[in-house]
């Protein structure tokens, strides 16, 4: 499943990325470690994938390693792409963690700190 919605996120298909989150889902994307932005409820998926669209060119995801547990999917990777306004590139470490209920996302949070991520689920970094 995370390598699922990672596909989705690289191909730009908010419906194949959509379908995946519970109703009530939480996403806690990269930029909230700036501006503290969550994306919550049934159009949470819409509104982040605007939002990228709007900030960034580009924009895609790379899996290094996937690690899970009970309820969660620890996914170690970097984050590539171009400031729409500024032009700058960028090329960052970063780390997601997925909660599941029921076979879907109710969660989905992307660190900058890969230790945060993995103290997140109660591994040591």
């Amino acid at each position: 499943m995370a390598r699922k919605v990672l596909e989705a996120v690289n191909r730009r298909d908010l419906e194949a990325f959509g379908a995946r989150f519970a109703a009530d889902a939480e996403i806690v994307p990269i930029r909230s470690a700036v501006d503290g932005t969550v994306y919550r409820g049934p159009d949470a998926a819409a509104k982040m994938f605007a939002a990228q669209e709007e900030s960034w060119d580009d924009l895609s995801v790379e899996n290094e390693e996937i690690r899970h547990g009970g309820d969660w999917v620890l996914v170690l990777g970097r984050i590539r792409g171009r400031g729409r306004t500024s032009g700058a590139d960028f090329d960052v470490s970063a780390a997601s963690v997925l909660y599941f209920r029921e076979g879907l996302i109710t969660k989905l949070h992307v660190y900058t700190d890969r230790t945060e991520a993995l103290q997140a689920v109660g591994l040591s970094g």
